[in-house]
């Protein structure tokens, strides 16, 4: 069964891994040089 609370919760923690992985990728967009490291990795594969 669930509560008003637990459900918050649940909403809360969804909210806050989405948050914390688009800050992963927003640092990493701040590093040119990984963004060219990946670029020349998938250029590699074809």
């Amino acid at each position: 069964m669930s509560t008003p609370t637990t459900r918050k919760l649940y909403t809360f923690a969804l909210w806050g891994s989405a948050g914390v992985i688009l800050l992963g990728i927003f640092t990493l967009y701040a590093r040119p040089d990984f963004l060219v490291t990946l670029s020349n990795q998938v250029w590699a594969c074809f």
